[in-house]
This record gives structure tokens, C-alpha cells and sequence, in this order.
């Protein structure tokens, strides 16, 4: 039976409970008989439990918490899709993710929260300041479950309404703040290069022609 636990990875609550069964056989020599179907079995599980879908909570700064459901095979990567034009960087329990790797391969659970930031924008210091926020991954997790669950979520918002007000008053805070938010690239400023034609005579049915963009 040593054998088996120290050549094969025991995950889920599945495989525990089969190696819990095999443990309680009496003869080592029923044990290796049967070896090799009890190893392709534990492979099997194996499969199943990575191949799971979990529950997580993703926490953008400024943004709602969203929940999403992913497998535990799948890549990192595939959170991008949820921002497809802002990149970002991932951050679970006090590390940085590699997008290459997969949930299971980090040991994310259902329920467990991760961080996205944006790739470009944040600085290296704010990056770090969620990195320690994450260590402590279940004190962050019950913190985002606060947010979402109904029965706090009012008082969550109300708290961050007060510090958003405590923000806005201490305008060097505010100016760094809002910074993000006004891209250098940005066009929304842009002075339209159509014209507009505010002399013209009515006309007798309705006019096929787009109207002229304002903004």
C-alpha cells in the first residue's frame, strides 16, 4: 500500500475515499493482483477531478465582482476572454499567475477568488500591495462573498461609497485616482470632421440619409 501512496498523487475527495477502502483490505496479496487496474483507476479519477468545473470569483479594481465557472484543465489564459481589448495580470494567493498553467496546476479550488489587473497600466507598487492582500486567501475570499451576498452587499456598497466621499475631498488622491481612466490614446475627445447643416429646407417624406454624429 506504500507503494501506491507514494507513486500516484491522491487528489479529490473521490481518490481519498478509494485509497480510504483499499487501506481497510487485510491481504497484500489481493492488493497485487489487482495492482495494476487499481492504478489505472486512480488515473481515471484523477482525470475526472481536473476535468471538474469550479466556481471563482474574479475581482477587478473599480469593477463588480464577477463569478465565472472554469474547468480545472483549462489554462489561465482563457480569463483574458473576458477583457478581450485590456489585457491583464492574474494574482492567486499572493502569487502571480503564468497564463501557460492551469487552475489545477496552481491548486484553485471552488469558491476561491482571483485578481485581475491591467497589464499596462498598474504600477509595480499597487501590483505588490495585491499581492499581499491575496496571501491570506480564505480572509479574501469570505471578503468577496461579503460583497456579493445580498444580504451584506448593501453595506458593502455603503462603506465604499464613504470611502470614495473620504477620497474625492483630498484632491491629490483624487487626481492619481482618476488617472487610469483617462487613457492618452483615448479619441473620445476627438472634434468630429463632419459638418453640420443647419440651413436646408423641409422636405415632404422622410429623409433616407444618416444623421450627422454630434459627438
Amino acid at each position: 500500500m506504500k507503494f501506491l501512496e507514494n507513486t500516484i498523487s491522491i487528489t479529490g475527495e473521490k481518490t481519498q475515499a478509494i485509497l480510504k477502502i483499499l487501506k481497510n483490505q487485510k491481504t497484500e496479496k489481493s492488493f497485487s493482483i489487482f495492482h495494476n487496474h487499481i492504478i489505472l483507476l486512480f488515473v481515471i479519477m484523477s482525470m475526472i477531478d481536473t476535468d471538474s468545473r469550479i466556481e471563482l470569483m474574479v475581482c477587478t479594481p473599480h469593477q463588480p465582482v464577477r463569478v465565472i465557472s472554469a474547468r480545472l484543465s483549462g489554462q489561465i489564459s482563457a480569463l483574458q476572454s473576458l477583457w478581450p481589448e485590456n489585457p491583464k495580470r492574474f494574482i492567486y494567493n499572493g502569487n502571480q499567475l503564468l497564463e501557460g498553467m492551469t487552475f489545477h496546476f496552481y491548486g484553485i479550488r471552488d469558491g476561491d477568488s482571483i485578481i485581475a489587473l491591467p497589464k499596462d497600466t498598474i504600477s509595480d507598487l499597487h501590483c505588490s500591495q495585491w499581492l499581499c492582500l491575496s496571501r491570506d486567501s480564505d480572509n479574501f475570499n469570505e471578503y468577496m462573498k461579503w460583497m456579493l451576498d445580498p444580504r451584506t452587499s448593501g453595506e458593502a456598497a455603503r462603506l465604499r461609497d464613504l470611502h470614495l466621499w473620504k477620497i474625492e475631498k483630498r484632491p491629490r488622491i483624487y487626481m492619481k485616482m482618476k488617472g487610469p481612466f483617462y487613457s492618452s490614446d483615448s479619441n473620445e475627445n476627438e472634434k468630429s470632421k463632419n459638418s453640420l447643416n443647419v440651413d436646408f429646407l423641409p422636405l415632404n417624406e422622410p429623409a433616407e440619409q444618416a444623421l450627422p454624429i454630434l459627438w
